[in-house]
């Protein structure tokens, strides 16, 4: 499989760069991973009109790029940001503006975009796992996109899959007020990849609560099999709504009714744009012809 055809994985995002601000091949591999790209550590003044810059989400939100790096770029470009949990502007801090103010930035093509209207950003998808874990292995993947099955088919249930606690401090609370609704069925503990994305397969609705970051790889994982993510509304939502994917967006948790759950089964999901989204070269495309 080419790497255009390749399904979108966490860390995918530099290999349509041609500069990266990224941290070294060595922390990769500290936590089981690779870096998928060779490029080398970005020169402000290498950068040519046009060109395309991936900088790890880490050195905006922490704010190196915005106050040491962007005002040495003199040529026009593209900017991606990802490979990072951090959710910009969070903290916070509004030095992203500089950024958006920046005209010298064409596009932003952007993971947990912040929170603000802005026709330069464009946002992205975290996506799968990486490679090497057994959530981004793109056989498997591709098998379950293969084998999924149709929306009509699945059961008229929500599914609250196991979430890993540790990731956000309100999982738990949440995680005990769902499953005590009779419409949602509850995923007890954790089971292998391919187990879970099964059981996930057989949901019309799948649960997805917020992880250290609003996006979270269960959203694709749902996206994948033909089930439909339910989010809590925050900025993963304008990702949804410019790339035209079938979501449930909800102003809380709490307000997750019986009512609303039968509204839910009313509407009709449209998941065309799906395959094309999961896709590396569907990003790639709207990156460079951004």
């Amino acid at each position: 499989m080419s790497f255009e055809d390749s399904f979108i994985c966490y860390n995918w995002m530099p290999l349509a760069a041609q500069h990266a601000l990224d941290f070294t091949s060595e922390y990769y591999k500290s936590i089981g991973v690779s870096r998928l790209h060779s490029l080398k550590p970005l020169d402000p003044q290498a950068v040519k009109d046009g060109d395309i810059i991936f900088v790890k989400t880490d050195y905006i939100f922490h704010g190196a790029f915005q106050s040491q790096v962007l005002p040495l770029i003199e040529k026009e470009f593209t900017l991606i940001t990802g490979g990072s949990s951090y959710h910009i502007g969070a903290n916070g801090d509004t030095s992203y503006q500089k950024i958006i103010d920046n005209p010298k930035v064409l596009k932003w093509h952007c993971t947990n975009p912040p929170l603000v209207q802005s026709d330069k950003i464009v946002p992205l998808p975290i996506g799968f796992e990486e490679r090497e874990r057994v959530g981004g292995n793109q056989e498997f993947i591709a098998n379950f996109f293969r084998d999924k099955t149709l929306f009509a088919e699945k059961r008229d249930k929500i599914l609250l899959p196991y979430h890993t606690l540790e990731t956000n401090p309100r999982r738990n609370a949440l995680c005990q007020f769902l499953k005590h609704l009779p419409f949602v069925d509850t995923q007890e503990r954790k089971l292998p990849w391919a187990e879970y994305m099964a059981l996930v397969n057989e949901y019309k609705f799948v649960v997805c609560l917020e992880g250290s970051g609003p996006d979270v790889h269960r959203n694709y994982e749902c996206l994948l099999v033909n089930s439909v993510p339910i989010n809590v509304e925050n900025t993963i939502q304008s990702l949804f709504e410019y790339h035209s994917l079938p979501g449930v967006f909800i102003d809380s948790w709490i307000s997750l009714s019986e009512n609303r759950f039968k509204e839910m089964l009313k509407n009709d999901y449209n998941f065309t744009n799906v395959e094309n989204f999961l896709k590396v070269k569907y990003h790639v495309d709207l990156i460079k012809n951004s």
